[in-house]
């Protein structure tokens, strides 16, 4: 539903939608369609129509006509009121600033955020409560903080449509009404937009678009238990960059960073759908809107690309080893993709295992391969993908790596130890990319031929030079689909 533009509200409903109970429901929450007020008894009942109109969830619209004066949106089985996507009509004026409706961003970070069951979880920016209310299934007690009023009523009236109990909703900036509380999770949809405009809190995060970012993630450490976790969906300027601009904010212990973007948006991508409508918009006022978006980018530093993405930081107490930072590509999920997620950070605990633990090597089964050749059967390209899963993008890889996985696909390998998988840097980014997993064996066998040591020759049956085949630079990452990007421009 994110996806359906303003111009298309109509079309859903007069030739897609089928005309029963549920499509007129979508209608109603969801295109702006006002229903006759008998319709409206009948899909109710009498009380809970009344319960409604008195709520000030149904409004007039016409004689004897009610429509909704919110959208609703399922997500992970809970039902999340807001504020309407488009504000297109008269009935639509608010004396407060809006709730943001669950867009992309919103639904992106419930997908990916890893659901690890903890007893503190704090949300930042809560807006409608999504975070929060989808978190209170995996934390004992959730709080979640938005500077807006209008929010937090919105918030609290989920947690009440949902019955949920474990989570409180309080007033404030960021972390100013929590004193020295810690949590073991902090999760965060902060204004990330990079704005020249400052006239929608919940999507203006500064010139850069970092302001609200970096605050969060500069104090973050302050209100972390020891183990804990940061997870944060934003966008993410000069991604080539972020590894210095993480390491500029955080402040405090050591930790495992990883930075998942999207395909990269250039200045047009980006400022079109923050300045475009579609109705009442003339061309000299969206022209000279475009233009102050395009000045307030081309003001920065340097020639930028937008990406968006997500930014997961994982606290250790391990310090033996140093803190880690790896960015990879997805394709933003409308599945989940947190256990993929929470697997990156598992491996990351196993490449620092003591040498006498043997792991062993699979390839995971989302994997697949396409060969493409020319006319006379010679191999052209190799590409690796998933058709499943959204956590991968596609992978351009030569035949030797090919022939490698094709191995490891059809063996049990077993690596001799992590110092071993370090000095294979093919391996580790095919590791850190979820291509391949390491689990934990027993023992380490001494005869099987078909267990490989790689720090040894490499037998016969892989085709080629092992060391050659997971050597740097044959793994080509390509995103295959553009950065999504909200409609704003109607948010006003």
């Amino acid at each position: 539903m994110q996806k359906i533009e303003p111009t298309h509200l109509h079309y859903y409903d007069q030739y897609k939608l089928p005309h029963n109970d549920l499509g007129d429901l979508v209608r109603l929450f969801l295109l702006r369609v006002a229903l006759p007020e008998e319709h409206i008894k009948r899909l109710f009942g009498i009380n809970e129509y009344h319960a409604l109109v008195q709520l000030g969830l149904l409004i007039p619209r016409g004689k004897q006509q009610w429509a909704s004066r919110i959208d609703l949106y399922c997500v992970d089985n809970l039902y999340i009121a807001t504020d309407h996507r488009y504000l297109l009509l008269p009935e639509d004026t608010l004396e407060e600033e809006p709730v943001m409706y669950i867009g992309l961003d919103s639904h992106g970070l419930v997908n990916t955020a890893p659901r690890y069951p903890v007893d503190t979880l704090l949300d930042l920016c809560s807006g409608s409560g999504v975070q929060a209310l989808v978190a209170s299934r995996y934390a004992s007690q959730v709080t979640g903080i938005d500077i807006n009023l209008r929010a937090l009523r919105f918030a609290r009236f989920n947690a009440q449509l949902n019955n949920i109990s474990n989570a409180t909703f309080i007033q404030g900036n960021l972390y100013q009404p929590l004193g020295k509380q810690r949590f073991d999770i902090i999760i965060a949809n902060p204004p990330f937009v990079a704005s020249p405009e400052q006239v929608l809190r919940f999507r203006d995060g500064g010139d850069n678009g970092e302001v609200v970012l970096a605050d969060i993630i500069t104090r973050a450490s302050d209100h972390l238990n020891a183990n804990g976790r940061l997870h944060i969906v934003t966008d993410l300027v000069d991604v080539a960059d972020y590894q210095r601009k993480l390491q500029h904010w955080w402040q405090g212990r050591l930790t495992d960073s990883l930075v998942l973007q999207t395909a990269d948006r250039d200045a047009m991508l980006f400022a079109v759908p923050h300045v475009h409508q579609a109705f009442g918009q003339r061309f000299h006022d969206y022209n000279t809107e475009l233009a102050n978006w395009l000045d307030n980018l081309q003001q920065m530093p340097q020639p930028v690309a937008i990406n968006f993405g997500y930014i997961l930081i994982h606290c250790h107490t391990d310090k033996t080893r140093p803190s880690s930072y790896y960015t990879r590509t997805i394709h933003n999920p409308s599945q989940p993709i947190d256990a993929q997620v929470g697997d990156y950070f598992r491996q990351r605990q196993l490449l620092n295992a003591p040498e006498t633990q043997p792991l062993q090597l699979t390839i995971n089964p989302h994997i697949r391969f396409r060969v493409d050749s020319d006319a006379c059967g010679l191999t052209t390209e190799i590409t690796l993908f998933s058709p499943t899963s959204a956590y991968y993008t596609h992978y351009q890889i030569d035949d030797t790596v090919f022939q490698a996985l094709q191995a490891i696909a059809t063996r049990n390998i077993s690596i001799v130890s992590s110092t071993d998988i370090a000095k294979q840097p093919i391996l580790l980014d095919l590791l850190h990319k979820g291509v391949l997993s390491l689990h934990k064996t027993s023992s380490f066998a001494t005869s099987d031929t078909s267990i490989i040591n790689l720090q040894a020759s490499q037998p016969t049956s892989i085709p080629g030079d092992c060391e050659s085949a997971l050597s740097p630079g044959t793994i080509q990452e390509q995103a295959t689909a553009t950065t999504p990007t909200c409609l704003s421009s109607y948010c006003r």
